[in-house]
């Protein structure tokens, strides 16, 4: 059973998503649309925006570049880490350094990718960093 069939039965995976590139930010929509149990609820050119919006609209996740405008990822993950708790951060970057993902991850981001990384290592990490026993039953399943 595929990880996009297991999970069309739950419910979705409300996602905000945070990338200042708008070419970047719309094609990660539309990829992200194209799975059943994922939905964007929202998009914010930087990290200010980003940290209203998920105050606002409580995503389950929001898909946080560290490199943004206005309020960097780093910052804008305590943010909302501090105000909105339960959503899960995952941290995205075009830089592979390990000092990026360590300061991503104490902020709070429950994962750190690279751009350069296949689209569905991220979108399994969505649904790892939301449904994680959920994911490892289909893993098994499969």
């Amino acid at each position: 059973m595929s990880q996009a069939r297991l999970f069309s039965n739950l419910s979705r995976i409300k996602l905000l998503l945070a990338e200042d590139h708008t070419v970047l930010r719309q094609g990660m929509v539309h990829l992200l649309g194209q799975e059943p149990d994922i939905e964007v609820i929202g998009e914010a050119p930087d990290g200010a925006t980003a940290v209203k919006m998920a105050i606002r609209l409580r995503p389950d996740v929001v898909l946080m570049d560290v490199g943004l405008p206005k309020m960097n990822g780093v910052e804008a993950t305590r943010a909302i880490r501090q105000n909105v708790p339960q959503t899960r951060v995952i941290g995205l970057s075009m830089f592979e350094e390990k000092e990026r993902a360590d300061e991503m991850t104490s902020a709070g981001a429950c994962l750190y990718l690279t751009k350069t990384g296949p689209a569905h290592q991220l979108i399994a990490a969505i649904r790892t960093c939301v449904k994680p026993q959920a994911v490892a039953a289909g893993s098994r399943a499969s």
